[in-house]
């Protein structure tokens, strides 16, 4: 089990532009306004409930700001609690590349169809986008598939290591093209932290954010 937190989590520190005053500024000018107003001319009773009106409304933003920055503080912790727990288990991952090695891919993929579909074509490219393999799976129920490739091409040789991409086109009985997610199985390894945000850390190589997780088998 490994967690990278190389990037730290500092709270974001405001910068205030020249021509901006926070609520303290604006408070000790108008006090200082009123206290130098022209007795016999006061301010107006308009102007002056304008600008406590300003100074009510400059903190309203401030409280909401920092409302705002709790909760996405909140949520960041949750996520990265639910990522961690996710180490060791098995995930369904939405993604299309595959990886072989030794004449084999080295992880498990497929494809989750909406619908009941009548014909299912899997396209395999290498990572030119060069077509090696297709496979006709014919009528095939909802729900996921993983697909069975023996790691040839076309003329039956097997395809060198390297990575690959699989295509996943489904038909129904008109011939109308349904949705099919693609997915990969994969073992989280470690988990990791770009830029604030954890990412899972997959076994075998690569990482997959939080909204490529279509399932987590638990054991």
């Amino acid at each position: 089990m490994k967690i990278d937190s190389a990037t730290s989590h500092a709270s974001p520190q405001t910068k205030k532009a020249p021509d901006q005053m926070n609520q303290q500024e604006f408070l000790m000018l108008l006090t200082t306004q009123l206290s130098q107003q022209d007795p016999l001319n006061p301010m107006d009773n308009q102007q002056f409930v304008a600008q406590l009106s300003q100074m009510a409304s400059v903190e309203r933003l401030e409280n909401i700001s920092q409302s705002i920055y709790q909760l996405a503080m909140a949520q960041a912790a949750n996520t990265s609690a639910q990522m961690v727990s996710f180490i060791g288990h098995d995930v369904r991952i939405s993604e299309n590349e595959i990886t072989v090695e030794d004449g084999a891919t080295t992880y498990p993929f497929g494809f989750d169809l909406a619908e009941d579909a009548e014909s299912v074509e899997v396209v395999i490219r290498d990572e030119n986008g060069r077509v090696i393999e297709t496979l006709e799976l014919g009528p095939t129920s909802a729900g996921p598939h993983d697909v069975d490739w023996d790691g040839t091409d076309q003329d039956g040789s097997p395809v060198p290591d390297g990575e690959y991409t699989f295509e996943i086109t489904a038909r129904d009985a008109d011939d109308q093209t349904l949705p099919a997610l693609s997915f990969t199985r994969r073992r989280v390894d470690g988990v990791t932290f770009e830029s604030g945000m954890p990412r899972l850390l997959l076994e075998g190589g690569g990482d997959a954010g939080m909204g490529q997780i279509q399932e987590v088998a638990r054991s």
